[in-house]
C-alpha cells in the first residue's frame, strides 16, 4: 500500500488523494492560460435555459388565460373543439389509450370535467406551477417541463384558429427536449446527472495525467446533458436557416429585390412607436442592406453551430441575437425573439477544441510546454474560425454584389455621401436547385457534429469508468474498498444512461430531419434535385423513425415540426386593416370599435408590448388579408356576439379596448370596412397614420339577419336561445356541484375586476417579474 500511495504522489498518469491542504484548494493555484469563456459553463447554460424556458412559459399561459373566456366558451367567440372520453374499463386500458393519443384534456374529460373548465383548469395550473418553478429552482424539473409542455401541446390541439401559430409549435418542441436532459428529482431519478456526494471536495481521489489534475466525481459537466444541449442548438439552426430559405424560394418579389424592409415597418401585425421611427428614419440604401444581412444570418450563420470552432460559434450567436434583437425592437411579436434567444444559447459552450480547460474545477500546474501548446491551440482555432468568417462575408459580398456608391455633388465634386449598394445576383433558376442539393450537405454537416458529440460521450463516460476501476485496485482498506465498487456499479449506471441519451437523441435528429426536409414548406416540390436529396439522406434514417413521424402520435405531441416565418411581404402598397364600426339607433351615428393593441384611430400607436399575444387582434390582422365578402368564420361569429351585447358576451367585450369595455354601449348594426394605412409624414405632431378607405369588407348586419343567421348554422356557431338557457343551467349545476368550478369562477371574477383597469400585457409581465424578482431572493437567501 506504502508503494502504490508513492507511486501515485509521482503524478505520471495516476491517482492521488488530497489531504484538505491539496493543489484545488490552493488559492494560488495558476489558471489555465487561454483567453476563453470558461465561466459560460455547461451548467450555467442549462440552468438559464431551464429559466428562462420557464419564465416564457409563464407568459404563454397567463396570457391565454387572461383571453381565453372571450376566444372561447359559451361567451367566447368560438367554441372548444368536442372532445372525447377514453372508453377504458380500468387503469391499464386507461393508460394504454393515454399512450396513444396523450392529451390532458381527454383524460380530465373521462374525469367528468367539461371541456371549456378543462382549459381553465389547464391555463390556470400551468401559469401557478411555472410561476413556482421560476421562483424555486428544484421545481425546474424533467416532469414539470414534461407536463407543462403536454398540457400547451393539449390546448393547442383543441383550439385550432388562435393558437395556430408557430412559435406555440416551436415552445412545445423546446419544451420537451428541455424536459428530456433536465434530472427527475421529483421521482427520484435525479442521481445519473448528480451522483452522490460522499466525498468531500478535498478528501476526492484526483487523476494526475501530466500537469493536469481532473476531478472524476465532478458532474456539474455532465455530458449526457450535452446532446440535449445540441438538440436545442440544432433546433435553433433549423429555425434560422428555413426561416431564411422560405423568403427566396416562394419567390415574393420583395424578398428578391430587396426591397421588403420599404413595408415591413408599417405592414407588420402589430408596430408601435420605434416601428414608425425606423420606417421615416432610414434611408432605401440601408434597408436594402438590411435584407441582405438578414439573408447572412439567418442561412450563414447557423451553420457555424455545427463547426467545431469556439470563437466562430460565438460570433453566429452573437450575430442572431443581434438579429433578434432588433425585432424586438421594431415590433410586438410576443416571447418568440426571446425564446430563439434562448434555445441558441448552448452555442456559447465550451467546444473540443479548447485542450485546456479555464474552469476553476480544473487546477493546471505551471509548465511552460503545457502553456505553450494551450496558445498555440486557441491561436490556430481563433485564426481558422477569422479563415472561414472572412470566406462566407466574401461569398456574401459576391452573391449580393455589395459596393460602395459614393453621391457625389455635379457642380463641387464633393462627396455628399456614402452609400452602400446592394442586389442579388443570381437567378432564380440556380437558386432552387442549389437549395434543393443543400438539404443533403446540411444533413452530413449536422449528422457529423452529432455523432462527434456521441462520441465525445462516450469516450468521457469510458474513461471515469477507468478512472474509478483503477481507483478500486489501489484501495487501502474495507471503506475504501466498499466506496470504489459503489462509484464502479454507479459508473457503469452512468454509461448505460449515456448509451440510452445518444439513443434519444439520434431518434428525435432524424424526426427533425424529416420535419425540416419538408419539401412543400420550403416550396421545392417541383424542383427534381430536392426529391434526389431527399432520397439519399433517407437512407440513411430508420425506418421505424420515418414511420413514426407520419403516426398521429408524433403529429398530438408536436415533436418535431418545420417552420418558415415570414415567407411572403404582406401590405405591399400599403397595410390593409379592418375598421369595425357600430351603428346605435339612438345616438344616430357610425361608431369605431376600438381594440386594445391594433392599429385604428389615425392619432394612436399601438404600444409596446413583448410576451403577451394578443390574439384577437393578431387574428384581424391575418383577416384583412382575405378578399372582400369571403370573412373567415369567426369572424362572423365575433360580430355576433357584438350584436347580441355586452351582457350576453362579457367575457368577449374584454377582449376590446378598456374604454370600450368600461362603456355601456350597444349597437343596432355592425360594418367591417377595410382601410390603407400609411404611416404619416407627421410634421404637425398630430397622426401617425393616413388611412383611405379602399372597400366595404362586410355590409351592415343586424342581429336578425337571415344570410348572417344562416351562414353561422352552417359553420356551427349559431346558439338558439333553448340552447343558450341549457348550458347556462349546465353552468350553474357544475358550479353548484363541483367545488374546482367554484374555485376557478371565484378566480375569473377577481381577474375580471382587475381587467377594468389594468391592461393585459401589464398582468403578463407583471406576473413574469414576480416569479424573477422571487427567483432572485431566493437564490440570495441561500447564498
Amino acid at each position: 500500500a506504502a508503494a502504490a500511495a508513492a507511486e501515485t504522489e509521482k503524478g505520471d498518469g495516476k491517482l492521488s488523494r488530497g489531504d484538505g491542504r491539496g493543489d484545488r484548494g490552493s488559492s494560488a493555484e495558476p489558471r489555465s492560460p487561454l483567453p476563453s469563456m470558461s465561466f459560460v459553463s455547461l451548467e450555467n447554460i442549462q440552468n438559464m435555459i431551464a429559466f428562462w424556458v420557464m419564465v416564457i412559459y409563464v407568459v404563454a399561459f397567463v396570457s391565454l388565460y387572461l383571453q381565453l373566456p372571450g376566444l372561447y366558451g359559451d361567451n367566447g367567440i368560438l367554441p372548444v373543439k368536442p372532445v372525447k372520453r377514453f372508453k377504458a374499463k380500468n387503469f391499464r386500458d386507461l393508460a394504454g389509450l393515454f399512450m396513444q393519443d396523450p392529451s390532458l384534456l381527454r383524460l380530465l374529460k373521462t374525469a367528468g370535467v367539461d371541456t371549456y373548465w378543462g382549459l381553465e383548469i389547464l391555463t390556470l395550473a400551468g401559469s401557478f406551477i411555472s410561476l413556482l418553478a421560476v421562483a424555486f429552482p428544484f421545481l425546474r424539473d424533467g416532469l414539470i417541463f414534461s407536463l407543462l409542455t403536454l398540457a400547451y401541446a393539449s390546448i393547442i390541439r383543441s383550439t385550432s384558429v388562435f393558437l395556430s401559430f408557430q412559435w406555440d409549435i416551436l415552445l412545445v418542441e423546446v419544451g420537451w427536449i428541455v424536459s428530456l436532459y433536465q434530472p427527475w428529482f421529483l421521482l427520484g431519478y435525479g442521481s445519473p446527472l448528480q451522483p452522490p456526494n460522499v466525498f468531500s471536495s478535498a478528501k476526492r481521489p484526483r487523476i494526475e495525467r501530466g500537469d493536469v489534475t481532473l476531478d472524476p466525481f465532478d458532474e456539474t459537466d455532465s455530458r449526457s446533458s450535452r446532446l440535449g444541449l445540441w438538440l436545442l442548438m440544432n433546433l435553433a439552426a433549423r429555425l434560422f436557416i428555413e426561416s431564411g430559405m422560405v423568403k427566396l424560394t416562394s419567390g415574393g418579389p420583395t424578398w428578391w429585390n430587396l426591397t421588403a424592409l420599404e413595408w415591413h415597418f408599417e405592414s407588420q401585425c402589430l408596430p408601435h412607436q420605434l416601428s414608425y421611427y425606423f420606417h421615416r428614419n432610414t434611408t432605401h440604401w440601408f434597408k436594402s442592406l438590411s435584407v441582405a444581412i438578414v439573408y447572412f444570418i439567418l442561412m450563414a450563420a447557423p451553420i457555424a453551430f455545427y463547426l467545431p470552432f469556439r470563437p466562430l460559434k460565438h460570433f453566429a450567436f452573437l450575430l442572431t441575437t443581434s438579429f433578434q434583437l432588433l425585432i424586438i425592437l421594431t415590433g410586438s411579436y410576443n416571447f418568440f425573439n426571446v425564446l430563439s434567444i434562448v434555445i441558441a444559447l448552448p452555442a456559447l459552450h465550451q467546444l473540443p477544441l479548447q485542450l485546456c480547460s479555464g474552469s476553476s474545477n480544473h487546477a493546471i500546474s505551471p509548465n511552460k510546454k503545457v502553456n505553450r501548446l494551450a496558445r498555440l491551440a486557441s491561436g490556430v482555432e481563433h485564426m481558422i474560425s477569422v479563415l472561414l468568417c472572412a470566406y462566407a462575408v466574401g461569398i456574401w459580398i459576391k452573391l449580393f454584389d455589395i459596393k460602395f456608391a459614393p453621391e457625389a455633388n455635379p457642380w463641387t465634386s464633393e462627396v455628399k455621401s456614402m452609400e452602400i449598394s446592394s442586389q442579388i445576383k443570381f437567378e432564380k433558376n440556380d437558386f432552387y436547385p442549389a437549395m434543393a442539393h443543400s438539404l443533403k450537405w446540411w444533413f452530413y454537416l449536422s449528422a457529423i457534429s452529432l455523432v462527434l458529440e456521441m462520441t465525445k460521450c462516450m469516450v468521457e463516460e469510458l474513461r471515469k469508468l477507468l478512472v474509478h476501476l483503477r481507483w478500486m485496485r489501489c484501495g487501502k482498506n474495507i471503506l475504501e474498498a466498499f466506496w470504489s465498487t459503489r462509484y464502479v456499479i454507479w459508473r457503469f449506471i452512468r454509461v448505460t444512461w449515456t448509451i440510452a441519451s445518444c439513443v434519444v437523441a439520434c431518434t428525435w435528429f432524424t424526426l427533425s430531419v424529416y420535419a425540416h426536409c419538408n419539401v412543400r414548406n420550403l416550396h421545392l416540390e417541383r424542383v427534381p434535385m430536392a426529391a434526389e436529396s431527399i432520397y439519399e439522406i433517407e437512407r440513411f434514417l430508420p425506418t421505424k423513425c420515418i414511420q413514426f413521424s407520419q403516426q398521429p402520435l408524433k403529429q398530438s405531441l408536436l415533436l418535431a415540426s418545420s417552420y418558415g416565418l415570414f415567407r411572403h411581404m404582406t401590405g405591399v402598397g400599403g397595410r390593409p386593416e379592418l375598421i369595425i364600426e357600430g351603428y346605435s339607433n339612438t345616438s344616430k351615428k357610425w361608431e369605431e370599435i376600438e381594440f386594445r393593441y391594433k392599429p385604428g384611430p389615425v392619432d394612436e400607436m399601438p404600444p409596446f408590448i413583448i410576451g403577451h399575444q394578443p390574439r384577437l387582434d393578431w387574428q384581424m390582422w391575418f383577416a384583412a388579408l382575405s378578399r372582400p365578402g369571403q370573412p373567415p368564420s369567426w369572424l362572423l361569429g365575433f360580430i355576433n356576439g357584438l350584436l347580441e351585447g355586452k351582457e350576453e358576451h362579457s367575457d368577449m367585450w374584454r377582449l376590446l379596448s378598456i374604454s370600450q369595455f368600461n362603456s355601456n354601449r350597444s349597437y343596432d348594426k355592425i360594418r367591417v370596412l377595410r382601410y390603407i394605412y400609411h404611416y404619416s409624414v407627421l410634421n404637425d405632431g398630430l397622426a401617425y397614420w393616413d388611412r383611405n378607405k379602399r372597400s366595404e369588407f362586410l355590409p351592415a348586419l343586424t342581429k336578425d339577419n337571415s344570410g348572417l343567421i344562416d351562414y353561422l348554422k352552417r359553420a356551427g356557431l349559431w346558439k338558439t336561445q333553448k340552447a343558450k338557457n341549457k348550458r347556462k343551467i349546465r353552468r350553474e349545476k357544475q358550479l353548484a356541484s363541483s367545488r374546482v368550478c367554484g374555485w376557478l369562477h371565484a378566480i375569473r371574477k377577481g381577474i375580471v375586476v382587475v381587467e377594468r383597469k389594468v391592461s393585459h400585457h401589464t398582468l403578463v409581465l407583471g406576473m413574469a417579474a414576480i416569479g424573477i424578482f422571487a427567483s432572485i431572493s431566493m437564490s440570495k437567501s441561500l447564498d
